[in-house]
């Protein structure tokens, strides 16, 4: 434990500190950043580790003492504290990489690195008010060191009465800024679990009396999940309709008589819209049908009811000429009329309706990490967007006097977190901190209470011993997001993708997993699908650093990565790299053509040619280049082996399974693959030799994600990743501000 100290202050002094440094000024006591006149949203926890960092600006500031100052009265791992040091970072627009504020000493703690000046109230120092052209805050002298300034030319006294004047009237300007500025509401709140069995409880919604919750849940025994009201206030709960098959997205009527939800008719079949009467199941009725969730959807949509009750708006695939797009369908007749026209591949979702019925909220995704969140008229017209960045969103709803938008993004960290968005314009303000993975708010029509899904974002990699035994341990682990582990082709080093730091980045480590180092410095935009170039100097991998996917390739020694594709000029997503035997091309999946196909980029000249005509994904060349494997159906995920002859024979080889379609990779004789079967959260490990087809069983694999595996030069060894747990909980958040 470190027995570091530094100077202390008393509680009413540091309130009324104000901190002035790189362009930005703090106010403790408003709780306030700004960077000029422009507010900087921070969590809670995040503004008080910069608040401890600024007071001992300059000085190195070990882990442990910051931990025991920030969290007083909590047990905090050193991994939490990265996420906030990363959450201030991308908050002040700097990155680990450059340092620019906040110095990483390794393994011992941080140091505030920028200049920084204070004022207590202003007596201590003084600053203009922001202007609204200039992001810059002037540093003003002190007041004792202009004094010193004016006797020293001799002419003091008239000169410095005019100075002193100036300074008092900047003085009094400043305050009266300061004091005009609304004060943040100080609220009282209170979060507690929803009592309930351990499981996954998905897409809360309040009754319209705020005194239920309809959410979605499965037991980990159970191969499907149902619909189920509880009331907020105890654990009694119910099972609203049994079907069988899938329910998703359950939406209380506005009088809170009926509950609608999405219910699956299998694989590949539409969704149905069924509304059951709240208190009497038996009665429901079928409204219509949508596009099945494995036609377009990152997630099943949202369903929202009209104030009035005579409209259901959702998303739906009618839109010809691009994505999915929103769809107002009336309860009575189930006609639907489209709303929105999503550009080709984008998706609109988590439609909802205002409070007063007059707009709709929703998201448009492009990918599975960029989306942003707009805004257009219940009854259609222009699309107004609110959200200026590209974050992953998920799940958004209306504050009850429709002034506000509340959503779930990682905008400070990987990890989602509750934020508030005012309708009218401005930056949108933390409600949660981010500590494990937040989705799905709801808001209660009366009252303060909000709901949301709780899920701890966690996964590790396992080793599993190919030898007889068969043994298998958790190899690389944190508290945070672990996974995508692949060897280097020498099988010295593992390349894997982590959120250890705060966001998703790419890690390096020894094939022991000691000495782990981050080697790419994004912060913020998903960053994954690492692969080892034939020689080991290089790895490839994907990120949406501008929003969507592109291509990249950087030298494991470290320095700025290259991009190869581009994403702005094709309007497409690029993933899931893969290298030549030879290392002279790199085969990737894009949706550029309007479908997800293969993709071959030359590295010498740049040049990119199209290698499947009807389908394909995640490819890998054979070690002797005559053959390419890839998963050529996204819904069945069915393994096809194409020749790269001039015959180009395609045969298909293997089935993965529902739900996956990255977790197999090859060597030199074998195709190894983790295989589920329909209806089942098992999935099996199998070995096919490629050469007669021949496959085997290998182990079973409990929990496994859909993620990449990779086996060791020597076949001695395989890593995948699994989930530590599968469960969640739906949080109450009582009196939200």
């Amino acid at each position: 434990m470190s027995n570091q100290t530094v100077e202390a202050r008393s509680p009413e002094a540091t309130k009324r500190e104000i901190y002035f440094f790189g362009g930005h000024r703090l106010e403790v006591k408003e709780r306030r950043l700004w960077q000029g006149d422009v507010p900087v949203p921070l969590s809670p926890k995040a503004f008080d580790l910069l608040v401890v960092m600024l007071q001992s600006a300059g000085r190195l500031l070990e882990k442990d003492y910051l931990i025991r100052t920030v969290w007083p009265d909590s047990y905090v791992q050193d991994a939490n504290l990265s996420v906030h040091i990363a959450s201030i970072r991308k908050a002040l627009g700097s990155t680990s990489a450059t340092a620019q504020f906040i110095e990483t000493i390794p393994k011992v703690g941080y140091r505030f690195v920028a200049p920084v000046s204070s004022a207590c109230d202003a007596h201590r120092a003084l600053a203009p008010a922001p202007a609204s052209s200039e992001h810059a805050v002037a540093e003003y002298p002190r007041l004792p060191q202009l004094w010193m300034a004016v006797q020293s030319h001799g002419h003091w006294t008239s000169t410095a009465l005019v100075l002193i004047a100036m300074l008092a009237l900047a003085c009094l300007v400043m305050l009266h800024w300061a004091k005009r500025e609304k004060k943040v509401a100080e609220t009282n709140t209170t979060t507690r679990p929803l009592i309930g069995p351990p499981g996954l409880f998905l897409q809360p919604a309040f009754s319209p009396d705020g005194q239920q919750l309809a959410y979605t849940w499965r037991s980990n025994r159970d191969s499907h999940q149902s619909v189920y009201v509880q009331r907020v206030s105890s654990g009694d709960r119910r099972l609203l309709a049994d079907t069988g098959q899938d329910d998703y997205s359950p939406a209380w009527s506005p009088r809170g008589s009926e509950i609608a939800f999405l219910h699956s008719l299998g694989d590949n079949l539409p969704l149905q819209i069924l509304a059951v009467d709240a208190k009497n199941p038996a009665l429901r009725r079928i409204i219509g049908t949508i596009c099945g969730a494995n036609d377009a959807f990152r997630y099943p949509p949202a369903l929202s009811w009209s104030p009035d009750a005579a409209m259901l708006v959702t998303t739906d695939c009618d839109n010809a000429a691009g994505g999915p797009s929103l769809a107002r369908i009336s309860v009575a007749t189930g006609k639907k009329q489209e709303l929105t026209h999503a550009p080709p591949r984008t998706v609109d979702d988590q439609a909802e309706f205002s409070p007063d019925g007059r707009w709709i909220a929703f998201r448009r995704s492009q990918g599975d990490s960029s989306d942003a969140i707009y805004l257009i008229a219940s009854t259609g017209g222009q699309e107004r967007r609110l959200t200026s960045d590209s974050n992953p969103i998920d799940g958004l709803a209306w504050s009850p006097d429709g002034t506000r938008i509340f959503f779930s993004s990682g905008r400070a960290t990987s990890l989602g977190s509750i934020w508030s968005l005012p309708v009218g314009g401005g930056s949108p303000t933390a409600v949660t901190t981010p500590l494990t993975h937040t989705s799905s708010p709801a808001v209660s029509p009366v009252g303060r209470l909000m709901a949301y899904v709780d899920s701890p974002n966690n996964a590790s990699v396992w080793r599993l011993s190919l030898n007889a035994q068969h043994d298998l341990e958790p190899f690389i682990s944190s508290t945070f997001f672990d996974a995508s582990a692949v060897y280097s082709p020498d099988g010295k080093r593992i390349a894997f993708r982590s959120d250890r730091s705060g966001a998703n980045e790419l890690w390096v480590c020894n094939s022991d997993g000691s000495q782990p180092q981050e080697i790419t410095h994004f912060d913020g935009p998903m960053t994954g699908s690492p692969r080892w170039s034939p020689d080991g100097r290089s790895i490839a991998f994907d990120s949406r650093a501008r929003g969507r996917s592109d291509i990249f390739v950087i030298s494991v020694s470290g320095g700025q990565p290259t991009r190869l594709t581009d994403s702005s000029a094709t309007g497409s997503d690029n993933v899931v790299p893969a290298w030549s035997h030879d290392g002279r091309t790199l085969y990737f999946s894009s949706n550029r053509s309007g479908a997800w196909q293969v993709w071959r980029h030359n590295l010498r000249s740049g040049a990119e040619s199209q290698i499947t005509m009807h389908g394909g994904f995640d490819a890998m060349e054979t070690g002797d280049g005559c053959a390419l494997i890839y998963v050529g159906d996204m819904n069945q995920n069915i393994l096809h082996r194409l020749s790269l002859s001039s015959a180009g024979r395609d045969v298909e080889i293997a089935s993965l399974g529902p739900g996956l379609w990255h977790p197999w990779t090859i060597t030199r004789d074998y195709l190894y693959y983790v295989k589920r079967a329909p209806f089942s959260n098992g999935t099996t490990l199998v070995r096919m030799e490629l050469g007669s087809h021949k496959s085997q069983i290998i182990d079973v694999l409990p929990q496994a994600i859909n993620d990449s595996i990779s086996v060791s030069p020597d076949e001695h060894q395989l890593l995948f990743a699994r989930r530590s747990t599968t469960n969640s909980s739906i949080m109450i958040l009582d009196g939200w501000n």
